[in-house]
C-alpha cells in the first residue's frame, strides 16, 4: 500500500501493516517470519503466537520458547513431553502460512543463480561475498 501498490496477493495468509496498525491489539493474532542467509545452512522460519514462539530450520529439529517465562529464549521447550500439544499445533500453524521445505528450495534455487551471476562460488568468496541483498534487477 505505502508503495501504490493495491491488495495482497491472491491466496495470501496475511494483512495489511495498515490494517494491523489501525486495529486494536490482538496478542493472539500469529506472526510470522522467515530468514535466509547466504551461506546459512538452512532457512528459519519463525511463528510466534500469545506466549509462544516457534522456530523451525528447514531440515532440522524445531525449537520452541515460553516467551512470558523465557523472553531470551534460552530454554527450548520442544522436546518436553508436556508441550507436544502445543509445538503440534503451532507446526501446523507454520505450515498454513507456508511450505517451508519448497521455500527454502527456491530460497536455495535463488542463491545459486546469483552466485553463478557473479562468478560462480570461487569469485564470490574470494570477492569478500556480499555486504547487503543486492538490489532487484529482474525477476529469477
Amino acid at each position: 500500500e505505502a508503495a501504490g501498490l493495491s491488495g495482497l496477493p491472491a491466496g495470501a495468509n496475511s494483512q495489511s501493516l495498515f490494517q494491523i496498525a489501525a486495529a486494536n491489539d490482538d496478542p493472539d493474532r500469529p506472526v510470522f517470519g522467515e530468514y535466509h542467509a547466504a551461506g546459512a545452512m538452512t532457512g528459519a522460519f519463525m511463528l510466534r503466537q500469545g506466549r509462544f514462539k516457534l522456530i523451525r530450520y528447514q531440515g532440522l529439529l524445531s525449537q520452541l520458547f515460553d516467551l512470558k517465562v523465557d523472553p531470551y529464549e534460552e530454554t527450548d521447550l520442544a522436546c518436553e513431553a508436556a508441550m507436544t500439544e502445543e509445538l503440534q499445533r503451532l507446526e501446523s500453524v507454520l505450515d498454513s502460512f507456508v511450505d517451508s521445505g519448497l521455500a527454502d528450495l527456491s530460497v536455495r534455487q535463488s542463491q545459486d543463480r546469483l552466485i553463478t551471476r557473479h562468478g560462480g562460488r570461487d569469485v564470490v568468496l574470494g570477492d569478500g561475498g556480499f555486504t547487503a541483498t543486492p538490489v532487484p534487477v529482474a525477476a529469477d
